[in-house]
């Protein structure tokens, strides 16, 4: 959005016309948007408008989740005793999960 900002400023200021900033908004957001969600094959998600399962929302049918939701990449991993952060099920210690170091986050495997 910034970067799609600053560009709609330059606009203004090279052709010394006002521009409508959607013309610079929209391709920047959804753009950065899409790439994104190419480099993560989630486009088909994307344009589906299925959601990773989050600490709030977790459903056996949800797509399959590679990040958690501070955008970072989920990795196979055993698990420390505690919960699933999507379904809130309890893990035992050593179970494989799908899990976030960083933001001290995983997926159990029914949830994945």
């Amino acid at each position: 959005y910034f970067v799609a900002m600053c560009v709609t400023l330059v606009a203004l200021q090279v052709m010394k016309m006002g521009q409508p900033a959607l013309l610079y908004l929209v391709p920047g957001t959804l753009g950065t948007t899409l790439l994104l969600a190419w480099r993560r094959q989630e486009v088909a998600s994307l344009w589906e408008g299925a959601a990773c399962p989050g600490a709030s929302a977790a459903r056996p049918d949800a797509p399959f989740c590679s990040y958690c939701p501070g955008g970072h990449e989920l990795r196979p991993c055993p698990a420390d005793k505690g919960r699933c952060d999507g379904c809130g099920k309890g893990v035992a210690a050593g179970e494989p999960v799908m899990d976030c170091r960083r933001c001290n986050w995983y997926l159990c495997a029914g949830c994945r």
